[in-house]
């Protein structure tokens, strides 16, 4: 069964302390500050046991989805590029790769990636087409000692992301509306600046400035803006919205406080604007983050649209099938008869049901011949593939094993790159498929150590009988 979420707990992890606030959905289906929800108590002790205190001040409640937002120094970002790669390939290479990526063991830390829209640059299109994957991963010493207080406090099947907090600044935002898109926010976490880029589908990112910067918070985005194109390099030159208090004295515009602009978020200011906790919070408005620390890769919620067309269709079926309740009365009447049919069939059954067993055997046999015929016929030749492999397999790269197994060519080599290797071989006219089937490991000269499956293309049945 689905849960219904009607409260939100955002807790934001900071360096000291923690910040937190709740939210509460009313029958309107707005969002509200929840006045009830117990209030911080100021602590210096760690941040593990500031967290562990609120929830134990906190009731356990089905209904309720606790998030935990990650300030921007506790969180490594880094831009991956792979050319000819789809989404997928891309997102399942860094996976695997992940100790290639990350400056420290994957066993040490907790990561996630997700695709970056194509960057308009303005200049003419590449006829090679780039995947923009941006991973992100914090220590695992960091947020584990706050799972174990989620957990000894009854609150981990409420547990929902954890997130950096630049995800809850645009989930608060897509809440304001779409229309502020593309948009940039600065927020204060802790002694940084945070600028954060939204664009019209979600979060693209965030940087940092040091709040006691020499060379002044302007000067700073200003050199930031030069590496992007518009529109986000006006953006972060001039960002739109800020959270937080801090002072900008060499900003030309002042950014705007949300809760001034957007009379959607009105709901969910205090008296000071948005906080962190808010921030926070913000993160389980978001069906699906676009960042979330965990173990395993998440799945994407199932989502049921429908529009306009789809209403009136099943506006039609309904009155379709309360016409059709006129007929239940005859309906009724032949039920009898059915019955009667249904036994005579039940008896037919039985008798059959040797000679279909016998049929199943027969048709068992006559498929697997006819596998046999289609493998001899549809396949292409071994050494037509032994040949397209030694032309299209890059210089310094070298096969190390090859196998052919249920009509597909398995692959173990080593070179330079190994998605270079991909990109060759899927210009063979051969192949159908080739793809990575295992993590890409360093040797002690630099260089990549990768499996490949090739899936070859099948002839047409006039080809296939002239081989």
């Amino acid at each position: 069964m689905f849960k219904r979420i009607r409260h939100i707990t955002g807790i934001y992890l900071g360096r000291n302390s923690i910040m937190a606030m709740s939210l509460t959905k009313g029958r309107g289906g707005n969002w509200t500050v929840d006045s009830e929800a117990p209030q911080i108590e100021e602590s210096s002790a760690p941040v593990p046991e500031q967290v562990r205190t609120y929830l134990s001040r906190l009731k356990p409640d089905k209904s309720r989805r606790i998030t935990f937002a990650v300030p921007r120094n506790r969180v490594f970002y880094r831009k991956i590029e792979f050319p000819q790669l789809t989404s997928e390939e891309a997102l399942s290479a860094v996976r695997m790769g992940i100790d290639l990526h990350a400056h420290l063991k994957q066993d040490d830390i907790y990561f996630d990636a997700c695709e970056l829209p194509p960057q308009d640059s303005g200049s003419p299109p590449d006829t090679e087409h780039h995947t923009r994957i941006l991973l992100a991963y914090t220590e695992r010493s960091f947020l584990e000692p706050v799972i174990k207080a989620v957990r000894e406090t009854g609150h981990y099947r409420s547990m929902g992301c954890i997130s950096p907090v630049s995800c809850g600044i645009d989930g608060l935002l897509r809440l304001g509306g779409g229309k502020i898109f593309p948009c940039s926010v600065l927020s204060r976490q802790d002694d940084e600046i945070v600028i954060s880029l939204h664009g019209k589908k979600g979060w693209e990112g965030s940087h940092s400035v040091s709040l006691f910067s020499d060379a002044g918070i302007t000067h700073r985005l200003a050199e930031m803006a030069r590496l992007y194109p518009e529109p986000f390099h006006t953006l972060i030159k001039s960002p739109v919205f800020r959270i937080g208090e801090f002072q900008l004295p060499d900003m030309p515009q002042e950014p705007a406080d949300p809760c001034a602009t957007l009379p959607s978020l009105k709901s969910v200011c205090d008296n000071s604007g948005i906080n962190m906790g808010v921030c926070a919070a913000g993160i389980g408005l978001k069906s699906y983050p676009e960042i979330a620390f965990q173990d395993r890769p998440r799945k994407k919620p199932f989502r049921i649209r429908i529009n306009a067309f789809q209403l009136i269709a099943i506006a039609a079926i309904t009155g379709m099938l309360l016409a059709s309740a006129i007929g239940a009365v005859h309906m009724i009447r032949l039920s009898a008869k059915v019955d009667q049919v249904e036994n005579r069939l039940a008896q037919l059954e039985k008798r059959l049901k040797p000679l279909m067993a016998i049929q199943a055997k027969i048709d068992d046999i006559e498929g697997r011949k006819q596998e046999l015929s289609d493998f001899v016929n549809e396949l292409p030749n071994v050494l037509d593939v032994l040949r397209e492999l030694t032309l299209l397999t890059p210089k310094d790269t070298w096969i190390r094993n090859f196998s052919l197994s249920n009509g597909k060519f398995r692959i173990s080599a080593q070179g330079r790159s190994a998605t270079a290797c991909v990109a060759s071989l899927r210009k063979s006219h051969l192949f159908s498929q080739v793809k990575l089937v295992s993590s890409v490991t360093k040797t002690k000269d630099d260089m990549e150590r990768f499996s490949l499956e090739i899936i070859p293309k099948r002839h047409t049945q006039g080809k296939g009988a002239g081989r």
